[in-house]
């Protein structure tokens, strides 16, 4: 009985991980890639939908919001007070 229930958590296991993360070989043009480029495409994919999952990822509207807000805080660079020969 114990080794029925290790095989079904092992497994459980196994199918959980593989759902999050593709495994390199059937990501896209897998040839091109060295072990090490896949294993960071890997952990990238994985980091990504880590973020997703903590609901940190924004839509680009959110995104476009924040930019022109910070970019509305910023000082007018090019607004150059005006010198005459007078002063």
């Amino acid at each position: 009985s114990t080794s029925a229930a290790e095989g079904s958590s092992s497994t459980s296991a196994a199918e959980g991980s593989a759902a999050a993360a593709p495994p390199a070989s059937q990501l896209p043009g897998a040839a091109r890639f060295t072990d090490t480029e896949r294993r960071r495409m890997e952990v990238m994919e994985r980091r990504k939908l880590d973020e997703v999952a903590k609901g940190k990822v924004k839509s680009h509207r959110e995104q476009v919001r924040e930019f022109n807000d910070y970019l509305g805080s910023l000082p007018e660079h090019y607004d150059l007070p005006k010198v005459s020969k007078g002063n």
